[in-house]
């Protein structure tokens, strides 16, 4: 499962980035290519995560029909990690299933997953046999399936001496064609900036860092991606449930004085987006998704949906498109309404 929001608590930061407009209705629907040679598809994805609890019965169940759900209406790209518990063998399940019924009759789901940290394992293990067991057991569990896309994942916790290994070992398989192309997932801008000027990665994904909530990573992730020919992923829209599932309980720790001082922020915005969306006569979880969909720094969103229906709000977020400039900028301002402790994902 994913881990929890990653903060430090200095310095303490006070945002006023001038307001970048919205992206038009056109290139809020552009399909585009995450890498060459796969085919374009729609800048809203699938981060894998909270499906990694499903290991058998109703809820792995529930998770593979969330997974037919997007890969049947387009939503091609699925992004996971071994670190996520059980979702790489989800998806494996998944694609078996898939693949052999009526409705596949499309390109097939385009398969991102990540090597290097474990969350089992002691001492993360970086050697090039490592990742290429985990890469190996990786495939496997992805039927046989290539993989297009693989992330460093947490490359701070990659020893400094390692690191030329690690790339090394990256650009290989792609250079043998194992994988499409190679990124970087989490670690922190100062890591991911080290890293991008060192190898050859195509693309960083954000973690709770670019959102309706924060706006951190539009100073120094996306800067840094833009200058080393990346692509910017943006993962968990909803800033690990606090547009979502944990807002209710977020919003009762927030009264009752038991949130962590960190989070309070955090807590207090997503009080002023949701008053926000009520007056607008849409459900937050949407218009966080299409705030993010709409910023023109990011080239594609990753939410994690648990279910079906969670998947469906998704969609049908994408689907309204991008938000009225006026709700846009209002959204812009409460993101950076107050100082916030630096986010490190």
């Amino acid at each position: 499962m994913p881990s929890a929001i990653c903060y430090h608590h200095h310095p303490m930061l006070s945002l006023s980035l001038p307001q970048a407009g919205p992206i038009s209705e056109r290139e809020f629907f552009t399909h585009r290519r995450v890498a060459e040679g796969l085919v374009p598809c729609p800048r809203l994805g699938i981060g894998a995560a909270w499906l990694g609890d499903a290991e058998d019965g109703p809820r792995l169940d529930e998770a593979i029909a969330t997974l037919h759900a997007a890969w049947s209406a387009g939503f091609l790209l699925t992004d996971t990690s071994p670190r996520y518990g059980n979702s790489e063998v989800v998806i494996g399940n998944a694609l078996g299933s898939y693949e052999s019924c009526d409705r596949w009759n499309g390109p097939a789901p385009i398969l991102a997953t990540k090597c290097g940290a474990e969350r089992q394992a002691k001492q993360p293990d970086f050697s090039p046999d490592g990742l290429r067991q985990r890469l190996d057991r990786s495939r496997k569990r992805f039927n046989g399936r290539s993989i297009d896309l693989l992330a460093v994942h947490e490359p701070h916790m990659c020893p400094t001496a390692q690191r030329a290994g690690v790339i090394s070992f990256i650009e290989s398989v792609v250079d043998h064609g194992e994988v499409a192309v190679a990124g970087l997932g989490g670690g922190g801008p100062d890591v991911q900036k080290r890293w991008l000027e060192f190898g050859s990665f195509s693309y960083v994904i954000t973690h709770a860092r670019i959102n309706a909530l924060t706006l951190q990573g539009l100073t120094d992730s996306a800067p840094n991606a833009r200058q080393n020919g990346a692509k910017v992923l943006a993962a968990t829209p909803l800033m690990m449930g606090f547009l979502g599932s944990r807002f209710d309980a977020s919003q009762q720790q927030l009264r009752d004085g038991t949130l962590r001082d960190g989070l309070r922020v955090f807590a207090l915005r997503a009080q002023r987006q949701k008053a926000l969306a009520d007056e607008a006569g849409i459900p937050a979880t949407q218009l966080a998704v299409r705030f993010l969909l709409s910023l023109p720094t990011v080239d594609l969103v990753l939410c994690g949906p648990s279910t079906p229906a969670e998947w469906e709000d998704n969609q049908a977020a994408y689907e309204a498109g991008p938000l009225p400039e006026g709700l846009y900028g209002q959204v812009w301002r409460n993101a950076q309404d107050g100082d916030e402790p630096r986010i490190g994902g």
